[in-house]
C-alpha cells in the first residue's frame, strides 16, 4: 500500500493484488442408491477423472485527492479467471460405452473503472456540490465451451463461443445544502 499526503491537499493510492487457485479431483454427483448399497462411500466418485482446475487473478486500485474546493476519486480493477471442469451427471445414459462426462471450459477477463470529480461551491449563500462521474466495465469470455469427454479428453465439442459486453455510464450530480458540513471529511 502507498499513502501520501501534503499540505491541505491529500492524495492516496491503494493497489492490492489477489490470486486464487483451486484444483479438485472429486465429483459432487454420485448416485444415492449406489452409496446406500455400499458401492461408493459418501466421498467417493462414479468417475475418478471428474474434477477440475480454476484460477482467479485480480488487481484493483483506488486513487483519490482532496483540496478545499474539490475532491476526486478513481477506482479501477481487472480480473482474470479460468475454468476447466469435468463432471458426469448422468453416468452412461447418452454414451453407454464411453460414459457421459462433460467438460465445461472458459477464460474470462473483466475490467472496469469508475471515477468522480466534485467541486465544492457556494451559490447565493447555499452550499452546493457539483459532481460528474463515469462508470465503465468490459467483460470478455473467450472459449466458452461445452464438450463431451472421456477421462478428461475431449471427443466431441458441443458448443464453443466468445462473448463480449461493455457498459458505459456518465453521471452528473448536483447536491444542495444538507451534504455541505460533511463534504470535506473522509475520502
Amino acid at each position: 500500500m502507498v499513502w501520501a499526503s501534503s499540505g491541505l491537499s491529500e492524495n492516496r493510492n491503494l493497489l492490492p493484488p489477489v490470486y486464487h487457485e483451486i484444483i479438485s479431483g472429486y465429483s459432487v454427483q454420485i448416485p444415492l442408491l449406489a452409496v446406500n448399497a455400499g458401492e461408493f462411500n459418501t466421498y467417493g466418485t462414479g468417475d475418478p477423472s471428474d474434477g477440475g482446475i480454476t484460477n482467479r487473478h485480480s488487481l484493483s486500485g483506488n486513487v483519490w485527492s482532496r483540496g478545499d474546493s474539490y475532491k476526486n476519486e478513481l477506482n479501477a480493477y481487472a480480473v482474470y479467471s479460468d475454468l476447466d471442469l469435468f463432471s458426469n451427471f448422468t453416468g452412461y445414459l447418452d454414451y453407454p460405452n464411453l460414459g457421459d462426462q462433460i467438460n465445461q471450459k472458459e477464460r474470462r477477463w473483466v475490467g472496469g473503472a469508475n471515477g468522480e470529480q466534485t467541486w465544492f461551491n457556494n451559490w447565493f449563500g447555499f452550499e452546493m456540490d457539483n459532481s460528474v462521474g463515469f462508470l465503465v466495465r468490459h467483460d470478455s469470455i473467450n472459449g466458452l465451451a461445452l464438450n463431451r469427454s472421456v477421462n478428461r479428453q475431449v471427443f466431441k465439442p458441443v458448443s464453443n463461443a466468445d462473448l463480449h459486453q461493455c457498459a458505459v455510464l456518465c453521471k452528473p450530480r448536483p447536491q444542495f445544502g444538507a451534504q455541505g458540513h460533511h463534504r470535506r471529511r473522509g475520502g
